[in-house]
């Protein structure tokens, strides 16, 4: 949400920015005092509604530089609000910054802690915009709003100090170390209609920068960048005062920075040519998301509360656009479906009509051509099924050449797409052990080969543990190729199992030991194979 206004109170008074597009209108001010506190009382009875910022440029704002040990950004926080809560015991307005680490040690986390010291300076304006429900999107310091004009003044040292005069009649100076707030202070500022208005202001720069030097842990030789922001007669009498001096005080003069340039860089088409920096401040608060420093959530629920209500209502007018949008989009499909299916409604009978006007001037066919399409289609399915035993007779080959005993008297051969067919005279073996249902689809990308090899061991000395052993031998070996779906075995030379009755004489020799073995062999239809 955009802010609507702003307030800049300080020790003398409060001074309300009101804000309109991009710039801000001419402030008007509150004293501190009863009169003071009941203007500003009939003030908010007027414009209770605006989104309103508080920027505190008070004294009683203090700045402390504390050490932690270094911890996870969640751990962090709990170690920093205990640190703050020591440093400044029962303050309510209390701010943290993390500046970094400690660069030897144990390393450990540089935080900036701020205070409010003393909270009466902002209750007596803090109190009626509670009651009037005002929605106080936060409380900030101009000393870290400083941060922002860095740019817009060049101030690029490693140490830079940045003075303005405050319409409260103070000279707020700020330290800035490789760009992050060290601290601030605000001191009586000197009054700009005495002729030594110039020599006061840079004395008091002379005594903070003397406190810097003291403040500063690393080598010295840094030089110490000093900007005053100003506007009209305090800045040509600063220029006036500049030009004058010599030997040190010109060596370590400070850089003069026009608010009026200052404001353009920073967006402000125009300048009310005060020479003070509350504008400013206020520019840059009202013209950003609403920042907070010190503000409780308690005194932002208001702000909260208008802020979810706001994003609801940006999130459903989005949701309706959308909705709106798609609406159109489906509509517009809708009728360009609706055009294209006539159009290939009527491409369609045009040419329905010409087909049969060329059909009628041919002579008679002797087939429909769906008769032939299904005569092609079968003639395909056929060459594309067939196969012969050459692959399967090879296998048993080759597995023969290593069983010179073995004699093959018959084989049996057929093709199928189901391995579990009877070849060579076999039954069926799953006749009546399921029911039709329960048998798999046949898969229409295999055929299988399905031989009965009938052989039998010669000579044969009567070792029927041997020959069950060849046998069983040979089986294995033709199950070791890669298209053999299954070998087993029919009939052995000798039958162990207690379905068959054993009977003979075992001293007699016999002229052979036959057996039977059946091989399935997977084969692959032409034309399938990426199937």
């Amino acid at each position: 949400m955009a802010v609507g206004r702003v307030f800049v109170v300080s020790n003398a008074g409060l001074t309300a920015y009101h804000r309109h597009g991009s710039e801000l209108s001419d402030p008007f001010s509150f004293d501190a005092d009863e009169e003071g506190l009941v203007r500003f009382e009939r003030y908010l009875e007027r414009r209770p509604h605006d989104v309103t910022c508080v920027i505190a440029d008070v004294v009683e704002e203090e700045f402390r530089e504390e050490t932690v040990p270094h911890a996870f950004p969640w751990d962090r926080r709990g170690q920093i609000r205990a640190r703050a809560a020591r440093v400044f015991p029962g303050v309510r307005y209390l701010h943290a910054g993390w500046l970094g680490r400690e660069p030897s040690g144990r390393r450990d986390d540089r935080v900036r802690l701020s205070a409010i010291t003393r909270t009466e300076v902002l209750a007596p304006w803090l109190a009626p915009i509670a009651r009037h429900a005002a929605p106080l999107a936060g409380i900030c310091s101009p000393a870290l709003l400083t941060e922002a004009m860095l740019k817009a003044i060049e101030a690029e040292g490693d140490h830079v100090l940045v003075v303005s005069l405050q319409s409260g009649g103070g000279l707020r100076q700020t330290c800035f170390r490789h760009g992050k707030l060290r601290f601030s202070r605000l001191a009586a500022a000197p009054d700009p209609a005495e002729g030594e208005f110039a020599s006061n202001l840079l004395a008091e720069i002379g005594r903070t920068r003397r406190y810097v030097d003291t403040m500063r842990t690393g080598p010295r030789d840094h030089r110490l960048d000093v900007h005053v922001m100003s506007h009209g007669r305090p800045l040509d009498a600063l220029r006036r005062k500049l030009r004058g001096d010599a030997g040190d005080e010109l060596r370590a003069a400070p850089s003069l920075a026009d608010l009026a340039v200052v404001a353009r860089k920073l967006g402000m088409r125009r300048w009310g040519g005060e020479p003070t920096a509350d504008r400013l401040f206020a520019h840059l608060l009202a013209m950003r998301a609403p920042g907070n420093h010190y503000a409780s959530p308690e005194e932002r629920r208001r702000f909260a509360t208008l802020r979810v209500r706001s994003r609801l209502r940006t999130a459903g007018a989005g949701l309706v656009l959308g909705g709106c949008l798609l609406g159109a989009v489906r509509l517009l499909e809708g009728v360009v479906a609706a055009g294209n299916s006539q159009s290939l409604a009527l491409q369609t009978m045009i040419y329905e009509a010409r087909y049969r006007a060329a059909r009628a001037s041919l002579p008679p066919a002797p087939a429909e051509p769906a008769e032939l399409e299904r005569v092609v289609s079968a003639v395909n399915v056929l060459q594309s099924r067939r196969a012969d035993p050459i692959d399967v007779l090879a296998l048993v080959s080759d597995v023969l050449s290593g069983f010179p005993k073995v004699r093959v008297e018959g084989l049996a051969w057929r093709v199928s797409d189901d391995a579990q067919a009877p070849v060579g005279g076999e039954t069926d073996a799953r006749a009546g052990a399921e029911s039709p249902g329960d048998e798999a689809s046949p898969d229409p990308s295999h055929l299988f080969q399905i031989v009965r090899v009938s052989a039998r061991i010669e000579p044969f000395d009567g070792d029927y543990r041997a020959a069950i052993d060849t046998v069983r031998r040979f089986a294995d070996a033709l199950a070791l190729s890669s298209r053999v779906e299954q070998v087993r075995i029919l009939t052995l030379p000798l039958e162990l199992s207690s379905e068959h009755v054993l009977s003979g004489d075992a001293d007699v020799p016999s002229e052979g030991a036959s057996f039977e073995v059946r091989v399935v062999r997977r084969v692959t239809v032409p034309g399938t194979e990426a199937v």
